[in-house]
This record gives C-alpha cells, structure tokens and sequence, in this order.
C-alpha cells in the first residue's frame, strides 16, 4: 500500500533492507587486460526479506590506478516460493579507502536486468 505523503518513522525502520552473509574469499588475476584483479565472495546469510540465502560478489581492480573499482553482487533466496534474487552494481568510493589502499565503502544501485519472483519491480540505490 502506497502513499501519497512522505512515510513515517515506523514506516521507514519496516522498509529497511539488512542483508548478512558469511562465506570464502578468494583472490584471482583480471580477465581482461584493463583488470589487475577480482575479488570473488560467496557464502550463505540471510535478510530482512529472506529468511535463507546464497550471495556471489565480485570487486574489479582496475590496472590503472586512477580508473574506477566497480563490482556486482547478487543475493538469493532460497526459498522456492518467492524465487527472489536481487543483482546489485557497485562502485567504489573515491578516496574511501584503508591504509592499504583497498576500497572500504561501495554505493550500489540495483541492476534492472537481475531480478526474480518477489523482486521484480523492486529498485533500490544505497552503500555497502
């Protein structure tokens, strides 16, 4: 049910997305000539809209060091009834990085060709 208005406190805390996964890390060289390296993730958690799922997520590492970090990430719920899978495309933040270099913070914004079951008009932009 939507409104008209702006949604109340309540409203916004329901809304909230919260997702949390655990799972190996694995390190591999580019796949093109412009990639340094990918940081591949996957593992299992779970949401505040699925119970039990899976996550894959890839960070590229661009050979040029003032080209931007970019990655993707796509979460699923397991469960067969909501077939729910969201795809999401991620973009480093500049300058928001460790003592190492490494990318600390990501915006993302849901990509509208990753979609399943109850996420079909879902869109949805924020930070990882």
């Amino acid at each position: 049910m939507l409104g008209q208005g702006q949604p109340t406190p309540h409203e916004l805390a329901r809304e909230r997305f919260h997702a949390y996964f655990s799972g190996p890390i694995t390190v591999g060289p580019g796949r093109f000539s412009d990639q340094a390296k990918i940081i591949y993730f996957r593992g299992l958690g779970g949401s505040t809209q699925f119970r039990h799922g899976d996550y894959q997520m890839a960070i590229v590492f661009p050979t040029d060091p003032t080209a931007q970090t970019f990655g993707v990430a796509v979460l699923e719920d397991k469960n067969g009834n909501s077939s729910g899978i969201l795809g999401f495309d991620l973009t480093a933040v500049p300058n928001a990085v460790d003592r190492l270099g490494r990318p600390t913070r990501f915006t993302y914004i849901q990509d509208p060709n990753i979609y399943s079951g109850i996420d079909f008009v879902n869109s949805s932009v924020g930070t990882l």
